[in-house]
């Protein structure tokens, strides 16, 4: 029976990149039956397009990503902002090509046929690995990746001021104060405004 992997970092997702084929069924198959909240993407330049939306978690891929070479991607994954630690699957390729995956920022490669449990263990490492990575440097990165309205919002949220207020300071509606409330909670990684305020003092943006 596969296990329910319930002792992960809350609030994160798991993101097979990989175009349609039988290992991707099974993939998410696996998955969803461990009780992991996934999404898919047909490539590599399909998830970095998106990235910058996505809650916090961890990449699934293999040697074969759609459209871009898979040493290409790790590295510009491994550029973005917030840390998406990748799993990469071999086919038995080699020591050197998990070798390359790894200085190019994979935290593991998967060498085929592995059993379900060395997967979800190499997921639980990957969650717990992204869930360690907001470090002040980080967290700077994250704020810096907000959107200029975000920042305003985000300003008038750290002066302790209602979304109502925010919204006629800016002119815009209440609801697209809480859009971009909730967009910038989600770059930063964050819960609830206590934790919002915490991380801005940490990385050292508070004026």
């Amino acid at each position: 029976m596969i296990p329910k992997l319930a002792d992960v970092p809350a609030a994160r997702e798991v993101y097979v990149v990989k175009g349609d084929g039988p290992m991707k069924q099974a993939l998410t198959s696996l998955l969803t039956t461990a009780g992991l909240p996934l999404r898919t993407f047909e490539s590599g330049s399909a998830f970095l397009e998106a990235c910058d939306r996505l809650p916090p978690g961890c990449v699934i891929t293999n040697f074969q990503v759609r459209g871009m070479e898979t040493l290409e991607f790790l590295h510009r994954l491994n550029a973005e902002p917030v840390a998406f630690p990748a799993i990469v699957i071999s086919s038995g390729s080699g020591v050197s090509q998990a070798v390359e995956a790894m200085k190019a920022g994979a935290v593991t490669v998967l060498e085929r046929p592995y059993g379900d449990e060395a997967l979800l263990g190499a997921i639980r490492s990957a969650l717990e690995v992204e869930a360690r990575a907001a470090t002040p440097t980080t967290q700077r990165a994250a704020l810096a990746h907000l959107t200029p309205r975000e920042h305003q919002v985000l300003t008038g949220l750290l002066e302790g001021r209602p979304n109502k207020v925010i919204a006629r300071l800016l002119g815009i509606s209440p609801r697209t104060v809480e859009v971009h409330r909730a967009s910038l909670m989600k770059k930063t990684r964050v819960g609830s405004l206590p934790e919002l305020m915490r991380q801005v003092l940490h990385a050292g943006k508070l004026h």
